[in-house]
């Protein structure tokens, strides 16, 4: 685990540099260990909801999580980029839907509805970096931060940061909008920050 650094830009590019230097079996093998922690959590059995991401490169891939998410018959979020409100929202995503690459090159699902979210849910949030506290540095849009706003106080929406170890510190800065986790996940480890997410 990491020191803080002075600043999110200072952050950011750090962890990027380290990304930049990861090979795809180390990452496949992290990943593989990170999604079974996820998969063993109680918010994650009991969501009947599951909001995954499709990885960018670097970032920790959970396709093991949606095939399994899919053959136990739970539901599978991923957001999509809505132009009009120039944000992102939730879109439903099945074995069989086509996928289209999004604003940054992020795939999303080729579908006009958007989905609402109802507990019990699990969403599984990256990031570039996490705190042991709960706090989460993004990529500085604050696309998560927004789209995370509306589940902050409900009990029945569980916020998981997923991440490698490297991208785990002490500290990390914040501001007042930043949107905190109630679990961290790593290759490692579980934090809790939340009794009631174990």
């Amino acid at each position: 685990m990491s020191e803080v650094a002075n600043t999110k830009a200072d952050l950011r590019d750090s962890v990027r540099r380290k990304r930049a230097s990861l090979t795809a079996d180390w990452i496949a093998s992290r990943s593989e260990s990170i999604s079974k922690r996820l998969m063993a959590l109680d918010v994650f059995q009991a969501a009947e909801t599951v909001c995954l991401y499709m990885a960018l490169p670097g970032e920790v891939s959970l396709d093991g999580v949606m095939d399994y998410c899919w053959a136990e018959g739970k539901r599978v979020l991923v957001p999509a980029y809505c132009k009009p409100r120039r944000t992102y929202g939730f879109k439903a995503v099945t074995l069989n839907t086509g996928m289209r690459s999004g604003l940054w090159g992020v795939l999303e699902p080729d579908v006009a509805d958007w989905a609402q979210l109802s507990a019990p849910s699990c969403i599984a949030v990256p990031g570039v970096a996490f705190s042991d506290s709960g706090g989460r540095v993004g990529h500085g849009k604050g696309y998560y931060d927004r789209m995370l706003a509306f589940a902050d106080d409900d009990r029945g929406v569980a916020k998981v940061g997923v991440c490698f170890d490297f991208q785990r510190f002490l500290v990390v800065p914040g501001e007042a909008w930043d949107i905190g986790m109630d679990v961290i996940v790593s290759e490692t480890g579980v934090n809790h920050l939340n009794e009631n997410n174990n």
